[in-house]
């Protein structure tokens, strides 16, 4: 659904990402994990068409969307919902929700039904419906981002940091609100620091180190790899033993 292909990007004379290549398959979660300043965000960035890349090619339905505005790329069906949630303060829940379908009109009577079925996803954002977004607690805002992502009509997600700054319990539910997108048919490409959950939730993850793919393979054997365990999971490298399921990569061409 999604390929990267020697993708090269950057900030000013900076280069961040450096030959990432990685695919992400329709009705999959996947998730790139690694430690802060990795080049995870400015992936997504890179994508969602927020940074021009340098290199390389971006592919999303056999559409190139390398170079592409972020309008044109969320029209596509591909959405990012930010780090911080980003939502605007002094709207409404209900308005916030009501910019999400900008970039994917449709009659009054379409819009409303996009907004039951986010309520009906979101209880908690219909109770709030006419309240400042900007009041909504953490989980409560980060709600009223997937919800807003929801009303874009997406087919892909890419979700940055969903669990930032959130308490465990709220942590929880956002998780299971990622799932139930994979539920739903929505392929979601997750960025996430706590790698331990991401890799409990995905299908298939990518380990990326100072703007380079390391490491890929299905979810469940990253989670045993010594590699991993000992950088980031908090676990020594005399762990459980891992079956060699992932490949090591260098210059950030993926192995097959």
């Amino acid at each position: 659904m999604l390929t990267l292909n020697g993708v090269t990007a950057g900030y000013d004379d900076v280069t961040c990402l450096r030959g990432v290549s990685l695919e992400v398959r329709q009705g999959e979660i996947v998730t790139l994990i690694g430690a802060n300043g990795a080049g995870k965000s400015t992936t997504l960035r890179t994508i969602s068409g927020l940074l021009a890349p340098r290199g390389g090619e971006i592919v999303f339905e056999g559409n190139s969307i390398a170079g592409l505005t972020p309008d044109r790329i969320v029209a596509l069906g591909l959405v990012q919902v930010p780090e911080g949630r980003r939502v605007f303060p002094e709207l409404t829940v209900e308005e916030n929700l009501r910019i999400g379908a900008h970039l994917a009109p449709g009659s009054r009577a379409d819009i409303r039904n996009r907004l039951e079925e986010v309520y009906g996803r979101f209880a908690r954002l219909k109770e709030r419906r006419r309240q400042a977004g900007g009041t909504l607690s953490g989980g409560e805002q980060q709600m009223l981002a997937f919800g807003r992502a929801m009303m874009a009509r997406p087919r892909m997600l890419m979700l940055d940091e969903p669990s930032l700054g959130l308490a465990p319990l709220v942590v929880t539910e956002v998780m299971k609100a990622v799932r139930a997108f994979r539920d739903a048919g929505i392929t979601v490409l997750l960025v996430e620091q706590n790698a331990n959950l991401a890799l409990r939730l995905a299908d298939r993850g990518y380990v990326m180190e100072t703007g380079v793919v390391t490491m890929t393979g299905p979810a469940a054997s990253l989670l045993t790899d010594p590699h991993v365990r000992a950088s980031y999971l908090g676990a020594k490298t005399a762990g459980p033993p891992a079956r060699p399921a992932m490949a090591e990569t260098t210059g950030g061409e993926q192995a097959s």
